[in-house]
């Protein structure tokens, strides 16, 4: 297994943050449309990115044979939470709580994956970019979780 990601890789990991930025600000804009617009395309972005880190690790599991229960379970658990995190937001008009959830899965698929990498399964270069994409989700969405539930807003 590669233990540096090619450039491409890393640009795309850092491209993939745009969408969390732009629905991010739009989600805690003053325009109350705008805004739960935004925030119902930033729930539906995180369970997609979920889904796509579920994904990775199916593809470990088919290139190496590692672990493939445990590898194919943990493909398949990001996007049955993703999905049921923007289920829920959106169908209980609590866009807030899937917010949180999504704060939460991020939290703990890095973690996952952090202990993959301690054990060896997971390539030193890919976790790197991993860990730093996953700081600024974060950073962004308990941004949004915050100034959604004090009412604060950005002038946008």
């Amino acid at each position: 297994m590669p233990r540096t990601l090619p450039f491409l890789a890393v640009v795309l990991g850092i491209v993939g943050v745009i969408p969390f930025v732009i629905c991010g600000l739009g989600s805690v804009a003053t325009n109350f449309i705008g805004a739960q617009i935004a925030i119902q395309l930033l729930l539906a972005y995180g369970a997609v990115v979920l889904s796509f880190l579920g994904g990775i690790h199916w593809g470990v599991s088919l290139a190496t044979d590692e672990g493939t229960r445990q590898r194919l379970t943990l493909g398949v658990l990001p996007s049955l939470l993703g999905w049921l995190t923007l289920a829920l937001a959106l169908y209980s008009g609590r866009p807030a709580l899937g917010v949180a959830f999504l704060i939460v899965l991020f939290f703990v698929a890095a973690a996952a994956e952090w202990k993959g990498h301690l054990h060896g399964g997971i390539p030193s270069g890919y976790i790197v970019l991993r860990i730093a994409v996953t700081v600024a989700i974060e950073a962004i969405l308990i941004t949004v979780l915050v100034l959604r539930l004090v009412g604060g807003h950005l002038l946008l």
